[in-house]
């Protein structure tokens, strides 16, 4: 997974592996540093987001200054699960 580029939009495939659990009704930055040229057009371009053992409502998206975040829904997510993120947006380029 990753992120693809072609020309201005952005396919993010990322699976990712939580180490520590993240607690309820919070925002969490899971990946930084993105490039100034993979920003979106706009703040908060979302993303669809899932994690594993039916846990629940959570979302994601890619803000301006760089970061994929995850927003928790109404239960703690524990060590040890799975996040799987995917989308597309538009890229400032």
């Amino acid at each position: 997974g990753g992120i693809y580029k072609s020309g201005k939009w952005r396919f993010i495939q990322i699976s990712a592996h939580t180490k520590k659990p993240l607690s309820a009704n919070n925002t969490w930055a899971l990946f930084t540093g993105l490039k100034t040229a993979d920003l979106p057009i706009t703040n908060g371009a979302a993303l669809s987001a899932v994690a594993d053992e039916k846990y629940g409502n959570i979302s994601a998206y890619v803000s301006n200054t760089g970061s994929i975040k995850i927003m928790t829904g109404g239960k703690d997510l524990v060590a040890g699960r799975t996040i799987a993120i995917t989308g597309w947006y538009l890229a400032v380029l």
